[in-house]
C-alpha cells in the first residue's frame, strides 16, 4: 500500500466526512445540515487508522464576568487557539491553522469547557466544508439536547424593527431587554409579533408625550 502524507490522509478523512448522510431540517426551513457529534464519531476511527492526530493549543484566552439583564453574572471565555494536524508515521509533517475560542456559561470552568468543545466542533465542521445551516446563529439556535431549532428573524426584519421605532434605538433595546434578549439577531420568530407591536406602542406613548409637552408650553 502506498504511504500517504499528511494531506493525503487529510483527504482520506474527509472521504469519511462526504459519506455522512445529511439530515434534514424538522422545523420546515428546507435545510439539511450534519451536526457536530456525527462528525467526530465518524472521523475518529478514520484518524486512528491513519495514525493522524487532530492537536489543540490555547495561544490566548481571556476571562470576562458580566451581569445580564436577570441579575445573573455570565462568564466568558476569549481567546485565540491553532490546531495542528500531525502525522503521527512522520511528525515533522504538521499543517497548523488558526481558530477562535468563545464560551459562555454560569460556571468559569463550564464556560472554557464549551468554548474548547464548541471550537473544535465548528472547526471541523468548517475544515472540511459540511453543510451547517442549522447551527449558524444568525438562523437558529440548536438544542442538542431535543434536537430542535428555532428560527432568529432574519436581518430584513432586524432592520424593520429600527424603521417602526423612527430610529429610536433605546425604544429597541428597552423592548428587547424587557422581553430577555440583549440583540436582536437572537430574537426568535415566535417572539417577533409581540416585539413589534410593544415597539409600535412605545412609538405612541412618546409621541403623545412629546404632543402633551408641546400643548403646555403653548398654554403656558
Amino acid at each position: 500500500m502506498e504511504k500517504l502524507n499528511l494531506l493525503q490522509k487529510i483527504v482520506e478523512v474527509k472521504k469519511v466526512v462526504s459519506q455522512l448522510g445529511l439530515e434534514k431540517d424538522k422545523q420546515g426551513y428546507n435545510f439539511s445540515y450534519v451536526t457536530g457529534d456525527q462528525i467526530l464519531a465518524k472521523i475518529t476511527p478514520r484518524m486512528n487508522e491513519l495514525n493522524l492526530l487532530l492537536i489543540p493549543n490555547i495561544k490566548e484566552a481571556r476571562e470576562e464576568t458580566r451581569v445580564n439583564n436577570k441579575g445573573k453574572s455570565i462568564s466568558y471565555i476569549i481567546g485565540d487557539i491553532t490546531y495542528t494536524w500531525i502525522d503521527a508515521d512522520n511528525p515533522s509533517d504538521t499543517l497548523t491553522l488558526d481558530w477562535k475560542l468563545y464560551g459562555k456559561q454560569e460556571d468559569i470552568s463550564q464556560a472554557y469547557g464549551s468554548a474548547l468543545t464548541y471550537s473544535e466542533r465548528y472547526f471541523l465542521l468548517k475544515f472540511f466544508g459540511v453543510p451547517t445551516d442549522i447551527l449558524d446563529p444568525d438562523l437558529r439556535n440548536y438544542n442538542q439536547d431535543n434536537n430542535q431549532g428555532n428560527a432568529f428573524i432574519t436581518p430584513n426584519q432586524r432592520r424593520y424593527l429600527g424603521r417602526i421605532a423612527e430610529g429610536n434605538v433605546e425604544i429597541v433595546k428597552d423592548i428587547l431587554l424587557k422581553n430577555g434578549y440583549e440583540k436582536s439577531e437572537f430574537v426568535k420568530v415566535e417572539d417577533y409579533e409581540k416585539i413589534i407591536e410593544q415597539v409600535k406602542q412605545s412609538v405612541q406613548e412618546l409621541k403623545a408625550s412629546l404632543e402633551n409637552q408641546d400643548t403646555k408650553k403653548e398654554n403656558n
